[in-house]
């Protein structure tokens, strides 16, 4: 895809975030999306199949940006649970600065079958793979409780988030999402060595 045309692809997925997280995605239409970008309703359908079709590609082009960052935040961590911190971290961080994109995922997407279908939640696995990864990591390391299991945990742990981050995305009340992290993670890393005595 040629760079104009690239461009022009992100700001439709840009404008369907803000059409979508405003109007909710069955009261949005590809005419409030194309008048938001500034370009004919025709155009859209150069690019999309039609709205779900741009649904589904905000995930996709979210979690490609969200598992490129993860690594580059990973890279030189050393240690499961140093790793495992940064990854609770960078959660947290992106629905933070991500209310919109995580308005979508949260009410629009996942009350979706055809989502789970789609190569967005390809990708979502992919990143929960990174997390089942640096648990199993730890196991083997020593520092991680090795009868834990590794689906349930990383189910909690992003499960967790998500409850966590629902005051700031769905209420839009002021809430100190960031400050949570930290206990979040004293709370997991309890659960995950506890058997162990190593967090005496």
């Amino acid at each position: 895809m040629k760079r104009n045309q690239k461009n022009r692809k992100e700001m439709i997925i840009q404008a369907a975030i803000g059409t979508f997280s405003t109007k909710g995605f069955n009261a949005s239409t590809i005419s409030d999306i194309a008048k938001k970008v500034g370009i004919a309703e025709s155009t859209i359908y150069e690019y999309f199949r039609g709205k779900e079709d741009i649904l589904f590609s905000i995930p996709e082009d979210g979690m490609k940006k969200h598992l490129a960052s993860l690594d580059r935040h990973l890279g030189g961590v050393k240690g499961a649970d140093n790793k495992l911190r940064k990854i609770v971290w960078h959660l947290f961080d992106f629905y933070h600065n991500n209310k919109d994109y995580m308005y979508i995922m949260l009410r629009e997407l996942r009350a979706n079958p055809r989502f789970y279908k789609s190569n967005a939640y390809k990708l979502m696995k992919k990143y929960s793979q990174v997390i089942s990864d640096i648990i199993e990591e730890g196991k083997e390391e020593g520092v991680f409780d090795k009868n834990i299991d590794t689906k349930v945990l990383r189910a909690m742990i992003t499960g967790g988030i998500d409850h966590l981050t629902l005051p700031l995305l769905m209420l839009n009340r002021p809430y100190k999402m960031m400050a949570k992290t930290e206990a979040f993670f004293d709370i997991l890393i309890n659960a995950l060595t506890i058997k162990n005595g190593l967090n005496s």
